[in-house]
């Protein structure tokens, strides 16, 4: 598999080399070895697995919003914010917080797109809400950052599989 990203390339699978001979028989190429990081998350490769972290972006962003004193949540979402609580009580967010808030969301739709599964349903819901946030779902868009700073230490594991298990002789990871 070929991964380009503007001039960064990432080659997977069984003929790397080959690959790489064939661009490098046409364009100037320069091998950084084996990837480490890419687009804000950490790679760790082993024999036996790949594993994906984004703790370091995570931090960032829990600094990014003056949340780095506050106390880890084992939860990812509030409980009680339900549509029928969104507008009951809650005002309006002034206009300055409403982008805080849009960028908050979309910060944590990226790491929920990389290899955070887990915050996906709290990032759905508050992309709900994007248009005209409430201070309910500012709140609960926080406490997600306070489950993040208990949680950041969290990665997708992808374990490899012997070649015998596949059908056509390749490999996986």
């Amino acid at each position: 598999m070929l991964v380009v990203w503007v001039d960064d390339i990432i080659l997977v699978g069984p003929e790397v080399d080959r690959i790489k001979a064939g661009l490098a028989s046409k364009l100037d190429i320069d091998d950084r070895g084996e990837l480490t990081w890419f687009l804000g998350f950490e790679v760790q490769q082993s024999d036996a697995e790949v594993r994906i972290s984004q703790q370091r972006a995570i931090e960032q962003l829990i600094d990014r919003f003056c949340m780095s004193g506050c106390k880890g949540s084992r939860v990812v979402f509030p409980s009680g914010v339900t549509k029928a609580s969104d507008e009951a009580d809650s005002p309006i967010l002034q206009e300055e917080v409403q982008r805080q808030f849009r960028g908050l969301v979309g910060s944590l739709g990226y790491l929920a797109n990389v290899c955070r599964p887990d915050l996906s349903f709290a990032v759905s819901y508050l992309s709900g809400f994007l248009g005209k946030a409430r201070v309910v779902h500012w709140e609960a868009a926080k406490h997600v950052l306070k489950y993040l700073m208990g949680s950041k230490s969290l990665f997708l594991r992808y374990r490899r599989v012997p070649t015998s298990l596949l059908n056509d002789g390749s490999s996986v990871l």
